[in-house]
């Protein structure tokens, strides 16, 4: 904060390829916390890198989180299913993960 940021990016990538319930558990609560203390400070909190259907719902259920960087499943996605459906899919999984934590 003191060089004078005003957003930073949680990388997702570690809890995106943990294996076994302990260590995702580990790096779910990482990212809780930092996400919890970056807006404490005042910053915009994003989130991004390995996200995909299957392990978005988690993170998006951090609702400190305001945007997520999501190119490479979206893009892979819409081989199969065309951009505008990859991009719904995607706006839907997310959107359901933070009403549901959002009670």
């Amino acid at each position: 904060h003191k060089i004078g940021a005003d957003a930073v990016e949680l990388h997702t990538g570690t809890f995106c390829d943990s294996r076994g319930k302990q260590l995702r558990q580990r790096e779910m609560q990482r990212l809780v916390d930092a996400a919890k203390t970056c807006a404490k400070l005042g910053l915009a909190v994003y989130a991004g890198h390995g996200l995909n259907l299957l392990n978005v719902a988690p993170v998006a259920a951090i609702l400190e989180i305001s945007e997520f960087n999501i190119g490479h499943s979206i893009i892979s996605d819409a081989l199969f299913v065309g951009m505008q459906q990859a991009v719904a899919r995607m706006k839907t999984a997310i959107a359901q993960a933070r009403a549901e934590a959002a009670g």
